[in-house]
């Protein structure tokens, strides 16, 4: 059984408090990935289509550019 307040409703409240660890983790794995990104034969390794939606991602959140 759920507590008074707690539920759907306070699902957008978890996350806003979330943000900033998510944040941090989010370019704590965009640096992961930066050291593992490579490109073979015009052909992108997983690093590297991970690493551009992580930036993706970050960019929406800070909105900055990619």
């Amino acid at each position: 059984r759920q507590a008074a307040g707690e539920g759907i409703m306070s699902t957008p409240y978890r996350l806003i408090a979330a943000a900033p660890n998510m944040l941090s983790t989010l370019r704590e794995v965009e640096s992961y990935l930066d050291d593992r990104a490579d490109v073979d034969a015009g052909i992108p390794n997983d690093a590297m289509r991970l690493l551009v939606e992580v930036r993706e991602v970050i960019s929406k959140a800070t909105g900055s550019k990619p």
